[in-house]
C-alpha cells in the first residue's frame, strides 16, 4: 500500500489500521506517529477529539511532554463531551513544563477551581488524586499523603479509583517513610477494593503478604516480650498494672461510645429536618472518626471478611438463610438494638471489668512451659523478621540487627547455621568486617549442613544440582526395573548410586523408591518401619505428606487384613474349578481375554472353556476361566497357562495374580476379597 497512491480517505485508514497493529504489538512509538498522522484527517464525527486525547496519552508515557500538552489541547479544540473535556484538561497540568513557582501555584489554582466546579462532584476522587502525584512529583510528600487520603475519602463508587489513592499511599510508608504497619493497613485496603483485573494486582498482593508477615512478627515480638515481662512481676505490681490498662480502655470505650452517639444524633438531625440537606464533605471529620480514618477502615474491613466471609450489603447479612421478617427493616433494627440493649443490661460493669482482667491474666505465661512456648514463638519471629528485612524489604542494617539479636537471646537455635550464613552473606555484600568470623564460625559449628558447604564453596549449589540431575538419570532406570516388576536390579542400581551421590536434594525420591521395593520384596511390616523412619531421615523432604499417606494406607491394610482372617476357605476340592487372574486396572482385560482364548483353541482338550470378566475392587479385574473338571484338571491347566511365559511377555506380569480355585472358595473369596490369605491357601494346598 505504500507504493500505491492512495486519496486522502485512503491515507488516513491506512495510518489508522497501522496505528492499531503497532497498538497490538505494544509499539507505541510507532503507534504514536501514525495515530499523529491520522488525527488531522479526522473529523469529529469521526472521534478526532478521542483520537487526539489517545496520542496526548501515549506521548505522556513516552515521555514527550511538549508534544503531549499539544494533544490535550487539541482535543479540547475539537469541543469534546464533557467527561473527556474533563481528563484532557487535567492529563494537561500533568505535562505542564514548569519553570517557576508562578508555574506552581498557576497548577494548584486551576486544581482548586476544578474542585469547586459543580459539574465535577462526581469527578473529586480523580481530582484529588492529580493533586497529590502533582504535590508528590514536586518533593511535598505531607501535602500529597493529605490529597491521596481525600481522594481515597471522595471515591463513593468507584473503588479503582479508590483502590490508586490506597495504594500510593502504602507505597509512600513503605518506600519513603519506612512506615511498615501504616503501609501495611493501607495496602490491606487496596487490596480490599482493588479489581483483580488491575494489572499491578499482582505485585499489590505480594507486597500485602509481605508487610502482613512482617506486621505479624514484630507484633509477636512485642507482645511475648511483654507478657514475659509481666510474668516476673509480683502480684500487687501484677494486680496495680492490669487495673490501669482496664481503666485506661474503659476510658478509651467511652469516649468511644459518645463520638457514636455524637454521629448518631447528626445523622437523626439529617433525616429528621424537611427537605434533603447537601452534603457535607467535612462532616465526622478529625482523627477521631473511624470512616474519615483509612488505616482503621482497612483493618476493619478484613477483620470482617476474616469472620464473615466476603458478604454482600443487605438485609439480614449475618444469617446463612434469609427469611422474611416482620415488621421490615425498622423492626429489625429495633428488635436488633432491643437484643443490643438486653445485654447491656445483664452485665453488670463490675463483672465486665472483672471478666476482663481474668482475660488478660489468662494470657501471661506463668509457667515454665508456658515461657518456653513463648521464647519459641520470639525465636521463631526474629528469624522470619530478620529474613523479611534481608530479602524482602531489602533493610541490611535492619537484618543485621534483627539476627544479631537472635543469635544472642537464643544461642542454641535450631536456625544457627542459616543465621549465621546470612550475616556472612550480608557483610561480604556489604564490604563490612567480620564476614570472615562468621564464615569460620559456621564451618567449625556445623561442618555438614549445606549453608557451611555453601560458605565453602559457593559454586556448591550448581555441582548439587548437576549431581541431583546425574541421580535422577539413575532414578529413571531403577524405576521403569521397579515397573518391570525386577525389584533385585531396581535395588542394586539405588544401592550404587547412593554411593555415587552420597546426599543430594533428590535424595528422598531415591528413598522412597526403595522403601516401595522393600514393600514389594519384604512384606507390609518392614514396609511400613521404613515409612516410619522416613521422615527423621528427610525432616524437609516435600514427599512428607505422601509418605504419610502411603503409610495411613499400609496400616489400614494391615487392619483390614486383620479383620478378614475370619475368612476360612473350604478344603474340598472335589469339585469344579476356576482359573482366576487379578489383572490390575491399567491393563486390558479385553487382551487379557483374547490370549487365554488363543491358547485355549490351540488346545483341543481346553477348546470350549467360558472366559468372562468381573471386578473385584478398586485396584484388580477378574478374568475368568470356567469351567476346569476338578483340583488335577485345574492344576495342569494352571501349569500350562500360568507358567507360559510367552503368554505373558506382553503384559506386566509381576502384577498380575493368577491362580486356581474351587466354586465355593471363589464365592468366599469373591465376598472377603481376601487376595493375601487365599494366596497361602492356594500356595499350602495345590503346590
Amino acid at each position: 500500500l505504500k507504493k500505491e497512491t492512495l486519496n486522502s480517505h485512503n491515507q488516513k485508514q491506512l495510518h489508522l489500521v497501522r496505528a492499531w497493529y503497532y497498538q497490538k504489538y505494544e509499539d507505541h512509538k510507532n503507534m504514536a506517529l501514525h495515530l499523529a498522522e491520522a488525527a488531522p484527517m479526522l473529523s469529529k464525527k469521526e472521534h478526532a477529539a478521542r483520537m487526539q486525547f489517545i496520542l496526548g496519552q501515549l506521548h505522556q508515557e513516552l515521555g514527550n511532554r511538549e508534544q503531549a500538552y499539544d494533544s490535550y489541547q487539541q482535543c479540547l479544540k475539537s469541543n469534546p463531551e464533557y467527561e473527556l473535556s474533563f481528563y484532557a484538561r487535567l492529563n494537561m497540568y500533568q505535562v505542564y513544563q514548569l519553570e517557576g513557582s508562578s508555574d506552581l501555584k498557576k497548577v494548584r489554582r486551576f486544581y482548586t477551581k476544578m474542585l469547586k466546579d459543580a459539574k465535577n462532584v462526581e469527578y473529586k476522587d480523580k481530582i484529588y488524586y492529580e493533586m497529590a502525584e502533582f504535590e508528590y512529583h514536586n518533593d511535598n510528600t505531607p501535602q500529597a499523603i493529605s490529597f491521596y487520603k481525600s481522594s481515597a475519602a471522595s471515591s463513593q463508587n468507584n473503588p479503582r479509583q479508590q483502590s490508586y489513592a490506597y495504594w500510593k499511599l502504602g507505597k509512600i510508608h513503605y518506600e519513603d517513610l519506612k512506615k511498615y504497619e501504616l503501609a501495611k493497613a493501607y495496602y490491606d485496603s487496596t487490596v480490599s477494593v482493588m479489581p483483580e483485573d488491575e494489572e499491578m494486582y499482582a505485585q499489590v498482593s505480594s507486597r500485602q503478604a509481605v508487610l502482613a508477615d512482617f506486621v505479624t512478627q514484630i507484633n509477636t515480638i512485642s507482645t511475648q516480650d511483654s507478657l514475659l515481662q509481666l510474668a516476673q512481676m509480683d502480684s500487687v505490681s501484677l494486680n496495680l498494672f492490669l487495673d490501669e490498662v482496664i481503666a485506661q480502655k474503659e476510658a478509651e470505650r467511652k469516649e468511644q461510645e459518645k463520638l457514636v452517639a455524637k454521629n448518631a444524633n447528626r445523622n437523626n438531625a439529617y433525616f429528621a429536618s424537611d427537605g434533603e440537606q447537601p452534603f457535607r464533605s467535612d462532616a465526622g471529620s478529625g482523627n477521631n472518626w473511624y470512616f474519615y480514618n483509612n488505616a482503621a477502615v482497612g483493618n476493619g474491613q478484613n477483620e470482617f471478611k476474616r469472620l464473615w466471609g466476603d458478604r454482600k450489603l443487605e438485609d439480614d447479612w449475618r444469617r446463612s438463610e434469609k427469611g422474611v421478617s416482620g415488621g421490615g427493616e425498622l423492626a429489625d433494627a429495633n428488635a436488633d438494638a432491643a437484643d443490643s440493649l438486653v445485654v447491656e443490661e445483664e452485665i453488670d460493669p463490675a463483672e465486665r471489668l472483672a471478666a476482663e482482667k481474668q482475660q488478660l491474666l489468662a494470657t501471661i505465661p506463668f509457667t515454665d512451659t508456658a515461657q518456653q512456648e513463648a521464647h519459641h514463638l520470639i525465636e521463631e519471629a526474629l528469624f522470619r523478621l530478620g529474613a523479611i528485612y534481608n530479602f524482602e524489604l531489602l533493610e541490611k542494617e535492619n537484618a543485621i540487627a534483627t539476627l544479631l539479636s537472635l543469635l544472642e537471646r537464643y544461642p542454641a537455635t535450631e536456625h544457627k547455621p542459616e543465621t549465621l550464613y546470612q550475616l556472612y552473606l550480608i557483610h561480604s555484600q556489604q564490604e563490612l568486617a567480620g564476614a570472615i568470623d562468621y564464615k569460620n564460625t559456621l564451618i567449625k559449628e556445623f561442618p555438614n549442613s549445606t549453608f557451611a558447604k555453601l560458605a565453602e564453596n559457593p559454586n556448591y549449589t550448581e555441582e548439587s544440582l548437576l549431581a541431583n540431575e546425574k541421580l535422577k538419570k539413575e532414578y529413571e532406570v531403577a524405576y521403569a526395573s521397579y515397573r518391570a516388576g525386577d525389584y533385585l536390579a531396581a535395588n542394586k542400581i539405588i544401592r550404587n548410586a547412593k554411593q555415587s551421590y552420597p546426599e543430594t536434594d533428590f535424595s528422598d525420591n531415591m528413598r522412597l523408591l526403595e522403601i516401595l521395593i522393600i514393600g514389594e520384596l519384604e512384606g507390609l511390616h518392614n514396609y511400613q518401619y521404613a515409612l516410619g523412619n522416613f521422615p527423621e531421615q528427610y525432616p524437609d523432604s516435600e514427599l512428607l505428606d505422601y509418605v504419610a499417606d502411603l503409610k495411613e494406607k499400609s496400616e489400614s491394610l494391615s487392619k483390614r487384613l486383620k479383620e478378614k482372617k475370619g475368612a476360612m476357605f473350604v478344603e474340598y476340592f472335589n469339585q469344579p474349578h476356576y482359573f482366576v487372574m487379578l489383572v490390575p486396572k491399567r491393563i486390558s482385560t479385553d487382551d487379557m481375554n483374547a490370549s487365554i482364548e488363543a491358547f485355549n483353541e490351540s488346545n483341543g482338550q481346553y477348546n470350549g472353556l467360558n472366559i468372562g470378566n468381573l471386578t473385584l475392587d478398586n485396584d484388580y479385574n477378574i478374568v475368568l476361566v470356567t469351567e476346569l473338571a476338578g483340583k488335577e484338571t485345574a492344576w495342569q491347566y494352571y501349569q500350562e497357562v500360568a507358567l507360559n511365559n510367552s503368554l505373558w511377555e506382553q503384559f506386566d506380569k509381576s502384577k498380575i495374580h493368577k491362580f486356581v480355585i474351587t466354586k465355593d472358595n471363589f464365592q468366599i473369596f469373591y465376598q472377603s476379597k481376601s487376595i493375601d490369605r487365599y494366596l497361602s491357601f492356594f500356595e499350602s494346598n495345590y503346590y
